[in-house]
């Protein structure tokens, strides 16, 4: 007995092609007790009782072929590869030649209709081809933007942790500047507190300065004016001539400015009266 290849679709089209019970068994090469068997394992009880109702109706029609057709309705059936599950509406008229030419209608329009989905399918076959290209090439700018995204994201990522790092930096180099200059300042005020200065007032009435480099030691002459005029009428500068009351007014003026910056001095007078002068003032 050869393999039973029982589908919906094949079961539906060999019925309505007139086929009967024995017709399945003979095409097998089994016997109908089998065929029916096989029938009944594959099919729902309901689609196997009404494929044997049209077979059985088949059977008959080959029988009643030469004498009067005997009326009958064909039931309708709609199928799938596992079974029927309705029926298809019986021919009305159930002579041969009217059954044929119904069948014959009902194959053309069946095939007009199979035509035109196929066309509709090839089109979407088509359709989606095309639509695959273009899938396939957004994939492709996809992945190539995806790529720049990672790369822009891992250069992003190192300039990010360097900027952090710089600015690490830049904070600890601020502390270091920062007490850098408080430690110079210190240095400088100690340096300003030892550094002394040497002032010599020779009898020509100059003054000489050595060993200033930090410290303005300018006098502007209106002030040694405005100075002289407090000096003249004092007893103090009697002993003394006019150029040597303009030097003491001068000296006196920029001594200020040496007390006034906490600057160690040493005084060395030439002329012993102006040095008297200086120490009775002072």
């Amino acid at each position: 007995m050869a393999k039973m290849n029982i589908t919906g679709r094949y079961m539906n089209e060999k019925i309505k092609q007139g086929w009967s019970a024995e017709d399945f068994a003979k095409h097998f090469g089994a016997t109908k007790e089998e065929f029916i068997l096989a029938l009944e394992k594959k099919f729902s009880s309901k689609a196997s009782s009404q494929m044997m109702k049209r077979m059985e109706k088949n059977a008959k029609r080959k029988e009643n072929l030469i004498s009067a057709p005997v009326v009958e309705a064909e039931e309708t059936f709609e199928s799938t590869d596992e079974e029927f599950t309705s029926a298809i509406t019986d021919l009305e008229d159930d002579s041969p030649e009217s059954q044929i030419d119904i069948l014959k209608r009902r194959e053309s329009k069946l095939s007009s209709r199979i035509f035109s989905l196929e066309s509709q399918h090839s089109e979407l076959v088509s359709k989606r081809a095309a639509q695959r290209a273009e899938f396939k090439q957004q994939k492709m700018r996809l992945s190539a933007l995806v790529e720049k995204l990672e790369r822009a994201k891992s250069e992003f990522k190192t300039t990010f942790s360097e900027w952090k790092h710089t600015g690490a930096e830049m904070r600890e180099l601020s502390s270091s500047i920062r007490r850098e200059k408080q430690v110079l300042q210190s240095v400088r005020k100690e340096i300003s507190s030892l550094q002394k200065v040497f002032i010599f007032a020779y009898c020509s009435g100059e003054l000489e300065i050595e060993n200033n480099s930090d410290i303005d030691l300018t006098v502007e002459p209106a002030d040694v004016a405005v100075k002289f005029g407090e000096l003249i009428d004092l007893s103090a500068v009697d002993s003394l001539a006019i150029k040597e009351v303009r030097q003491l007014a001068r000296l006196l003026l920029l001594m200020k400015k040496i007390q006034a910056n906490k600057v160690q001095f040493e005084l060395t007078f030439e002329n012993e009266k102006l040095e008297a002068s200086y120490n009775d003032i002072s």
